[in-house]
């Protein structure tokens, strides 16, 4: 299997990042996609975006959230691009002071939920999460 490498995202990869979150483009109308370094991580495959996460290193409890995976990656590839993505985004908060990485899975996406129990998490509840406009 070929390594992938994770990064920082670049300003003008908002839209990749926009893409692989919501492929439909209806959940984030209006949104400004161009001012998002240093906030999300993204694994390339060559020179191709494949996989993104949000990750906010705030003091004491850091966040990685909108973990995204290309659909066109088989299911090893998927699983290889998630462990790259934490692997990175775990590196990026231990550096930064982090004490505890909370991270939050969408309901009905249960194979996330298995995979990060299995390698880093410990379930803590379930809840709603809601999004507030604020621009």
């Amino acid at each position: 299997m070929k390594k992938y490498r994770a990064r920082l995202a670049l300003n003008d990869e908002g839209d990749r990042i926009q893409e692989l979150i919501d492929p439909g483009g209806e959940g984030y109308p209006d949104v400004k996609w161009d001012e998002i370094h240093p906030w999300w991580v993204v694994v390339v495959d060559e020179d191709e975006i494949i996989a993104c996460a949000q990750v906010i290193c705030s003091k004491p409890i850091g966040h990685v959230e909108f973990l995204s995976i290309d659909e066109k990656l088989n299911p090893m590839q998927r699983a290889y691009a998630v462990k790259v993505v934490y692997a990175y985004s775990h590196v990026s908060m231990h550096q930064s002071g982090v004490f505890v990485a909370r991270s939050s899975v969408q309901f009905g996406m249960k194979h996330w939920k298995k995979v990060i129990k299995k390698r880093w998490g410990v379930h803590q509840f379930d809840a709603s999460i809601f999004d507030m406009r604020v621009q």
